[in-house]
């Protein structure tokens, strides 16, 4: 498959519902209409008002880690020498942590994450914290695990929770061919989603606005990445890449600019990896979304087609 990811392409207009804001005025305007952390909010998945994540019940928590054996004791003494609302939220969620409650800490986290961007140097260890428990870990469940059945396959065990069954092998780090049968699977209810702040060169991963993962990226060049809701159309491994002369290189050539994985967002822009490391936090591309290739795989196996990414100013 031929990807023409760094020829000039056709300005695309924002989509007229997308905020000229680079941040939501709140984490519900990053969609987090259904958290979907406990099966019992599908019954509530219409709702136009947020519901609260919810640990599993009691008979469950047996079978899961405790919060406090994989988070460390959060260090109180910092807040005192910042501003006093963000020291008495993060004392708060400091008591949620304590209290092993990584899901009402976490949203709370990604409300911060969102609404106040000035604070996210002060509370990404936490952040980041408390999203590898829920996203990364594989020992903390927050829904029903799934019960590997004789014959089952990952791919549509995959499209049953909306992720890639890449993301599912890599989060249970297990051989895709060799299911064993009765083992508990931990999944999660997606599909996740990207928020592109180009201004920032951040590309944050999330799942309903709950935050996942945030990347340092690069841009295009003379506000050549468009901006708007777009949605990954196709995703490619190893892409050939085309230049604007319609020279074709080959995947694993190494002057192909793609890198190993792209995300195909349409009129020839995309996500990918890259061969210019030192063009990361810059505007040096013809629009397309550059990141490292050790980020762009990981991105990769997140998000699906269909996913929703945001581009904002």
């Amino acid at each position: 498959m031929v990807q023409r990811a760094e020829e000039t392409a056709p300005q695309l207009r924002a989509n007229s519902t997308t905020s000229s804001s680079v941040e939501p005025a709140n984490i519900d305007d990053v969609d987090m209409r259904r958290p979907r952390f406990n099966v019992a909010a599908e019954a509530s998945a219409t709702s136009a008002t947020p519901q609260k994540p919810a640990l599993l019940p009691e008979t469950h928590k047996s079978a899961v880690v405790p919060a406090s054996q994989t988070v460390e004791e959060p260090m109180t003494s910092e807040v005192t020498a910042i501003d006093p609302q963000l020291a008495t939220r993060l004392k708060a969620i400091d008591a949620l942590l304590q209290a092993d409650d990584v899901l009402r800490a976490h949203r709370e986290l990604s409300t911060l994450y969102w609404s106040k961007p000035g604070w996210r140097s002060a509370i990404l260890q936490r952040i980041e914290k408390t999203a590898n428990i829920i996203y990364f870990d594989s020992r903390l469940h927050f829904i029903e695990p799934y019960i590997i059945k004789p014959n089952d396959q990952l791919v549509p065990i995959g499209k049953r929770y909306n992720v890639p069954w890449q993301y599912l092998a890599k989060l249970n780090r297990i051989d895709p061919k060799q299911l064993r049968p009765a083992k508990k699977l931990k999944v999660i209810q997606g599909p996740f989603s990207a928020i592109v702040e180009s201004s920032s060169f951040l590309l944050t991963v999330h799942a309903y606005g709950y935050f996942v993962r945030a990347y340092p990226i690069g841009i295009g060049k003379d506000s050549t990445t468009p901006i708007g809701k777009f949605a990954v159309l196709n995703k490619v491994t190893q892409p050939q890449y085309t230049d604007p002369r319609g020279h074709v290189v080959d995947a694993d050539d190494p002057q192909n600019p793609l890198g190993p994985r792209w995300l195909d967002l349409g009129n020839s822009y995309g996500i990918h990896g890259t061969i210019d490391p030192a063009s990361i936090g810059k505007a040096e591309s013809r629009g397309c979304i550059r990141m490292r290739n050790e980020d762009v795989l990981e991105v990769f196996d997140m998000l699906g087609v269909g996913s929703e990414v945001t581009i904002r100013p």
